[in-house]
């Protein structure tokens, strides 16, 4: 799942400039907190050979993907959000891609069903039809 670093208009109007991974140590980040394990997605920019951690002390941690989300178009900060989340706030301009030449790690997406011997028609024609749809849609390529 590809993902990316977003804040509102409003927030990068009022921030200092945000133009290389190092700025956003002078920026209020805002994480998220995996609410099945209770772990914080620690993000990692990647432009080429180089890449970013970030592990500074958020401003804020959220548990609900909406509300990280909202959080993000509130202007409480900068935000990594998996793209698809976020696609309708990125065409109506309340959230814009911040350090758009880095790109942060991908999470991978797993299919889960009973084990079997025999995959089930059912399953196959659905995780064949989901792999197509990924592998078609500019927004799950790195």
């Amino acid at each position: 799942m590809r993902f990316t670093l977003c804040a509102s208009p409003k927030y990068l109007a009022s921030a200092p400039a945000l133009q290389a991974p190092d700025d956003i140590v002078e920026h209020r980040f805002l994480a998220f907190v995996f609410p099945s394990s209770g772990r914080q997605l620690q993000p990692v920019l990647q432009q080429g050979d180089a890449s970013y951690a970030i592990e500074q002390m958020p401003e804020m941690r959220f548990n609900h993907a909406a509300a990280y989300i909202a959080a993000g178009e509130a202007g409480l900060g900068i935000v990594a959000v998996p793209k698809p989340e976020v696609q309708a706030q990125l065409a109506a301009g309340t959230l814009v891609e911040v350090l758009p030449g880095w790109h942060m790690a991908s999470m991978p997406l797993s299919l889960v069903y009973p084990y079997t011997r025999r995959l089930s028609k059912r399953v196959r024609t659905f995780a064949d039809w989901m792999a197509a749809l990924m592998a078609e849609s500019p927004m799950w390529r790195m």
